[in-house]
């Protein structure tokens, strides 16, 4: 049984050292969302009326003054054409990006 706590415990210490965490920021999100819309040339009523939510309701989102849930984004990376874990992989990348330039 040792064994077993002994490998569980390497693990959690390998996990915790090497992984990157991002807390979620809802300005952040928002910044990828609104990077990404304007990429592929969509206007917020587009996008919005794609997703399925209201146009206001993605300019909160967008300017962080709203956070979005899971299904919420879900709808947005669909009118994306993306999947949700390439949109979560994209916003990693816009926050380590951001913490590049402050560094």
């Amino acid at each position: 049984m040792s064994i077993y706590v002994d490998i569980f415990i390497r693990l959690i210490t390998y996990t915790f050292s090497e992984v990157f965490f991002v807390i979620y920021d809802p300005c952040k999100i928002g910044k990828t969302i609104r990077k990404l819309r304007k990429e592929r040339g969509l206007s917020q009523d587009v996008l919005s009326g794609l997703a399925g939510i209201g146009r206001t309701h993605l300019t909160m989102i967008e300017t962080g003054t709203k956070a979005a849930n899971m299904e919420t984004l879900g709808k947005i990376s669909g009118a994306l054409n993306m999947k949700l874990s390439e949109l979560v992989i994209q916003y990693e990348v816009d926050c380590e990006d951001t913490e590049d330039v402050s560094s």
